[in-house]
């Protein structure tokens, strides 16, 4: 099972979009998936690492769902920001919960989306291409039930993958965008994007020319981004549920779109804090030939010790804490410490 830690989690999609209330069981505790909430259906009796969405539940409701949620094994909850928030935290601390706010217009159905995605992810090298892979696939498996060749594209209408069914109809101008990997610009390819996107579903586009095939397309999209879209070459032989079948095909691929997006930040994440141990003398040279570890503090030196060359304390003199990561620097406001001397550049300086 898929699983990361609510330290990654931060890290991976930070304030405001998720911000940490309480953490009992530290940053490090592990989550394993993300469930949401049904009033109207049995709660789970074993969910160990879940983070729960508490999706429409009454402020005076947190505490039992805590209650429900630790005698599952949860980590976790997720409340919208002022959802009676101090009994809420009161209850999760009571149980040995983590309790994380999401912004108070976030649709539920987009941090769902959005957590599923960084749980999944996995560090790796930058350009390691395991999503892109799985967008082959998917370019097949729509490709195989809609009935025509697909594409799966960006929002900058780069191919990132396509179909590679045997029999299926290939036209010149998906040859062209299929080896230059990004699609032809032109007026009238620039106007047929503009009606995809102002569209709510899949559309049935004309051919450009007498030697092009209409195409049946669908944007991609998550909450109200928009992430790409996916073509299919409409030869005539579509299958009767071709629209369907584009509409859960585009659903998927928004999932591996954000995955990959969420993957790709934390090996940044990663290597940045790799590369800060390197400079630091706390890291041997031969761990940067391995895979970058996962985040972790950053130990300061006091004033008195600022000469000396590995650093011996864990906080600025001031106390505040401050550690690498996105995650962290938001305890000390977005700033930083200075290197040697552990001081605060927020209120020591």
């Amino acid at each position: 099972m898929d699983a990361c830690t609510l330290e990654e989690l931060l890290d991976i999609l930070g304030e405001p979009m998720l911000r940490v209330l309480t953490a009992p069981a530290g940053l490090t505790a592990p989550v394993c998936e993300v469930l949401l909430y049904d009033a109207g259906a049995p709660f789970p009796r074993s969910a160990p690492g879940a983070l729960l969405l508490t999706v429409g539940a009454r402020a005076g409701e947190v505490g039992t769902l805590a209650r429900d949620a630790a005698a599952a094994g949860m980590a976790g909850l997720v409340v919208r920001a002022g959802d009676g928030q101090p009994d809420a935290v009161a209850a999760a601390k009571a149980h040995g919960l983590a309790l994380l706010a999401v912004d108070e217009d976030a649709a539920w159905h987009h941090i769902h989306l959005l957590l599923a995605s960084a749980i999944g992810s996995r560090p790796g090298p930058a350009g390691s291409g395991a999503a892109f892979g799985d967008l082959f696939a998917l370019a097949n498996a729509v490709a195989a039930a809609v009935g025509g060749a697909t594409v799966v594209e960006d929002a900058r209408q780069r191919i990132l993958a396509y179909s590679t069914v045997t029999g299926q109809v290939v036209d010149e101008a998906r040859r062209q965008g299929i080896l230059g990997r990004q699609v032809p610009s032109s007026p009238e390819n620039t106007e047929q994007y503009r009606l995809l996107f102002a569209a709510p579903g899949p559309v049935r586009l004309a051919a450009l020319d007498g030697d092009e095939l209409p195409r049946l397309a669908v944007a991609i999209r998550a909450g109200g981004e928009t992430l790409g879209s996916v073509w299919v070459v409409d030869d005539g032989h579509l299958g009767p549920d071709a629209e369907d079948a584009l509409r859960q095909g585009a659903s998927t691929a928004a999932l591996l779109l954000l995955r990959a997006r969420a993957s790709e930040e934390l090996s940044r994440h990663l290597t940045s804090d790799l590369l800060r141990r390197l400079l630091d003398g706390t890291a041997a040279p031969r761990t940067a030939s391995a895979s970058p570890p996962a985040p972790r503090s950053v130990s300061w030196p006091s004033p008195s010790t600022a000469r000396c060359p590995r650093p011996t304390g864990n906080r600025p003199r001031c106390g505040c804490s401050t550690w690498y990561g996105s995650s962290a620097r938001r305890d000390t406001g977005g700033t930083r410490a200075c290197w040697w001397t552990g001081v605060c550049t927020r209120c020591c300086r």
